[in-house]
């Protein structure tokens, strides 16, 4: 199972740092330089994955109660994989990782929360037993925000 994770995180992580480097003009920048924009080189890839992070945070935060559980579950799957991208491209001495941290574990309380639920289900069904859902997927969009702001990513 390990095996088949590793696969698509790989094939993901090399996608974007791909995608880098086809559309940067090679200028001899090491990767602990800064940009002209102040933005450390190395943090320009964290950066793309941080969008898709954020972009599966905005379909959580605008899911409405008639979005099926396993709809929802694919998109914190989509979540997971960006995180877990976006922490293999951050230094582990960089102190984004303390609020990547704090993601991470917001992450994880959004996908406990839909977890053993009927992927037939809609989210309004379990109203009552997902009250705090939203408040993770807020807090959650707070530390990407964070961590955002900590990479020095742009706007």
């Amino acid at each position: 199972m390990k095996r088949l994770l590793v696969i698509p995180v790989m094939l993901a992580a090399v996608l974007l740092l791909g995608g880098c480097a086809i559309s940067s003009p090679t200028t001899g920048i090491t990767p602990t330089t800064t940009s002209p924009t102040g933005t450390p080189a190395a943090s320009r890839p964290a950066c793309e994955g941080l969008k898709k992070v954020d972009s599966a945070l905005t379909s959580l935060s605008k899911a409405g109660d008639n979005i099926k559980i396993g709809d929802v579950k694919k998109l914190q799957a989509q979540l997971s994989l960006a995180l877990t991208v976006v922490s293999q491209l951050i230094p582990a001495d960089s102190p984004a990782i303390s609020t990547l941290d704090q993601l991470t574990t917001a992450n994880n309380k959004i996908g406990e929360s839909v977890a053993g639920l009927p992927d037939d289900d809609t989210l309004g069904q379990h109203g009552p037993q997902l009250q705090q859902f939203r408040a993770q997927v807020a807090q959650a969009q707070a530390a990407a925000a964070q961590l955002a702001t900590k990479l020095n990513c742009p706007g």
